[in-house]
């Protein structure tokens, strides 16, 4: 309210949470549209995968006789067995990742769409010019991923060379260093979900502890999307506030 004393970040987000919240129908469209597009995009990469394998063996690609007591031994060995498997890797991305990009940008347009329109019905639909922004958001994810590579390649390249001892510890530094500003640059766009595996498999049991697993995976994927939710939700209040009127209660 006008006059009122500004609010705290924190709670500005606090309230934003508890209007996503009370509103379970906005994570549902983003659990929609983000499931519609993984779970047969994950099924079409576990089939083609089987494929590879079913043609090239894990163990005709020496990947079964890992040396896990020498390092340097398991690098040379993993290197020979990437370079068996990436001839059809190669063939695989080649329209995997096309189709791949095309779907997710008309589906997550769409879907993103939608969940403005329940969440704001004043705003027209636009789900062209939706496209076009996840277009871009797409191409700036693969180039900042490209760079990272390309930078690490570097660094091993720098400091890794048949000519003298290689150096490890530079190697290393590299590659932290390089990885948390590529995370920093690409964290004002998405972050990094991970799960850690849980350490009780004693008390629980393998199947039990994979009921977990599963449970544990869901529930990740979900609170992720309702983050989304929270943070686009904020994104229109800003946006609204920008535009001269006062955020909705």
């Amino acid at each position: 309210m006008k006059g009122s004393a500004p609010l705290r970040g924190t709670q500005s987000l606090v309230g934003q949470m508890g209007w996503v919240f009370a509103r379970p129908s906005l994570t549902a469209i983003e659990v929609a549209w983000r499931w519609l597009f993984g779970v047969p995009f994950l099924f079409v990469c576990w089939m083609q995968s089987q494929k590879i394998l079913a043609a090239l063996p894990p163990d005709s690609a020496g990947l079964t006789t890992l040396d896990p007591q020498n390092p340097w031994v398991a690098a040379v060995q993993l290197s020979n067995a990437w370079a068996l498997y990436q001839p059809h890797i190669h063939e695989l991305l080649r329209w995997l990742l096309p189709v791949a990009a095309l779907v997710w940008m008309v589906v997550s347009a769409l879907g993103r769409s939608l969940l403005l329109k329940q969440m704001t019905p004043s705003l027209r639909l636009r789900p062209f010019a939706m496209i076009v922004l996840q277009a871009a958001w797409l191409a700036l994810f693969l180039f900042t991923f490209y760079c990272w590579l390309r930078s690490i390649a570097w660094a091993a390249s720098a400091t890794i060379t048949p000519a003298a001892e290689p150096d490890l510890i530079g190697f290393s530094v590299w590659v932290i260093f390089l990885s948390l500003g590529f995370f920093t640059v690409w964290a004002l766009a998405s972050w990094v979900v991970s799960i850690a595996p849980l350490p009780f498999s004693d008390q629980l049991g393998s199947d039990a502890l994979h009921v977990v697993w599963a449970a544990a995976t869901i529930f990740f994927l979900v609170a992720s999307d309702y983050f989304h939710v929270v943070r686009l939700k904020g994104c229109v209040e800003f946006w609204k506030m920008f535009r001269g009127r006062e955020p909705a209660s």
